[in-house]
């Protein structure tokens, strides 16, 4: 998943097309179908004695996805609204029952700087509460299983693997950050399902 994610980020950083937005709708198709299948996983394993640390861990992913989230509508709000004053921007974000969808055709300023900047780089406070809150996650995976397949598997999750760690070469789009941040979620919704079935083979 890493791989071709990082590949399809670096392209929309240059991309003004409308196969951008194609992408960027694509990434959260592939969020939807993750996150439907992990809840039927989990389902199927609801009369197991593992499901109490199944949806355990279905609450722990839930609460960082939220958090990734909410990032993506800060920085939306703040592309929208002037300076100091962010607008609500309620027709641009489509609450579902997976969460919040980005209606990216309705950005006014998909490829906007200022958010990234503002929220995704090393030193901004939103980034390092996300690393904390990211390698917390981390840390509560790693303890569910001492086999150094799962160990490895939740490195995927590290965030700098997938933001800014220093000042970039050139200004990197909202679109681009905010790709970033799905594909993250993506990630964490893969390594969800293999813990899942990790936690149900014992």
């Amino acid at each position: 998943i890493m791989v071709p994610g990082a590949l399809v980020t670096l392209n929309l950083q240059r991309s003004y097309e409308n196969g951008f937005y194609t992408n960027q709708v694509q990434e959260q198709a592939m969020y939807n179908y993750l996150y439907q299948n992990n809840t039927s996983l989990a389902t199927r394993y609801h009369d197991s004695a593992s499901f109490p640390q199944i949806e355990q861990l279905q609450s722990r992913t839930n609460e960082i996805l939220n958090y990734i989230s909410g990032v993506q509508i800060k920085m939306i709000q703040e592309s929208e609204g002037k300076p100091g004053e962010p607008a609500v921007s309620a027709d641009k974000i489509k609450q579902t029952g997976t969460g919040a969808v980005i209606q990216y055709k309705l950005l006014s300023k998909p490829f906007h700087p200022a958010p990234v900047n503002d929220f995704l780089m090393p030193e901004c406070t939103i980034r390092k509460n996300l690393d904390a809150i990211v390698n917390d996650y981390i840390d509560y995976l790693t303890g569910l299983s001492q086999g150094e397949d799962l160990k490895k598997f939740a490195g995927v999750l590290a965030t700098a693997n997938y933001l800014p760690s220093g000042v970039p070469d050139r200004p990197t789009s909202l679109m681009s950050g905010l790709h970033s941040l799905e594909f993250l979620k993506t990630c964490v919704l893969a390594v969800e399902a293999d813990v899942i079935r990790s936690i149900a083979s014992r």
